[in-house]
């Protein structure tokens, strides 16, 4: 159920330098989970009548670069395992 998402890099997510931020990489890794959610049909809403939910606990991210503003990134997001509590 892996979601693989391609996204530009605005103005607003970029420092001064024009680099992205990370408080930016972080949102937009919530971003592809929140995708992978609604296409998968287990977004919070598809499973309000059940009065459950899903949360995300764990986000890996490795920089090597900084993206800069415009240029292609591709997040990568899947559930490794479901927990009922």
């Amino acid at each position: 159920m892996k979601f693989e998402g391609k996204y530009i890099i605005r103005a607003d997510e970029v420092t001064p330098d024009k680099m992205m931020s990370v408080p930016a990489m972080l949102r937009l890794m919530q971003e592809g989970s929140m995708q992978n959610s609604l296409e998968h049909s287990f977004s919070v809403w598809d499973m309000e009548s059940d009065n459950i939910s899903w949360v995300l606990l764990r986000k890996n991210l490795k920089i090597y670069n900084y993206p800069m503003l415009g240029d292609k990134v591709k997040i990568v997001t899947y559930p490794i395992t479901t927990e009922k509590i």
